[in-house]
């Protein structure tokens, strides 16, 4: 093969890699329940919620209202949405257990994870499938801890609900949508979410189980 040759298969080769990248998240966002459900637009009257989505990164102001036990979950929830994902992954929930160890004093993290109250375990399950939506799997035992000790909070059971059906999504459509129409029926469930944010949710799986009925 001549060196023009090789060049020109070499650019060929730049270009379809380039191709193939921004394909990438087409194919991801048009499957994946997390990214899927940016709720926390209908709490951008918020001003830490705008803020989170202008800095996308969990500090030391953002860790204040995540830590506080005046801030209402679902507001917490739509600071953590808000905050967002990437592709490549992020690393807030590794920034959030920074900020748990200094509030425990202590830099070993199962030394006291079992004093984690049920806000403290929902925002670092929360973070940790935001910051790796292909992993969710590893968020929901801190979900369901939180859920075991809030079990009527719709906060909860609504992002539980949304991370289960980002693990079986691409296996189970239908029952991953089930997992949500669930939680919207369950009439046990107090402090919902506002209904702008609910029915953000709703549209995108509204839209997928369609074909389910």
């Amino acid at each position: 093969m001549t060196l023009f040759l090789k060049k020109i298969f070499s650019v060929r080769k730049s270009i379809l890699s380039v191709f193939l990248f921004c394909l990438i998240p087409i194919v991801i966002w048009s499957g994946s329940p997390i990214t899927h459900t940016p709720f926390y637009t209908a709490y951008l009257d918020f001003k830490m919620v705008e803020k989170a989505e202008l800095k996308g990164f969990l500090d030391n102001e953002v860790a204040d209202y995540l830590l506080s036990p005046k801030l209402s979950l679902d507001l917490k929830a739509a600071i953590i949405n808000a905050l967002s994902f990437e592709i490549l992954g992020k690393d807030n929930s590794n920034r959030f257990i920074s900020f748990l160890n200094k509030k425990y004093h202590s830099d070993d993290f199962v030394q006291y994870q079992d004093k984690l109250t049920a806000d403290e375990l929902f925002c670092l399950g929360y973070l940790l499938v935001m910051d790796d939506y292909f992993s969710p799997k590893i968020a929901i035992p801190y979900l369901k801890k939180a859920k075991e000790m809030e079990p009527n909070d719709y906060t909860i059971n609504m992002i539980l609900a949304i991370t289960s059906a980002q693990s079986i999504f691409n296996v189970n459509k239908c029952k991953a949508c089930k997992m949500i129409d669930d939680v919207i029926k369950n009439k046990k469930l107090t402090d919902r979410m506002l209904p702008e944010a609910e029915e953000t949710i709703l549209i995108y799986f509204n839209r997928i189980g369609y074909e389910c009925h």
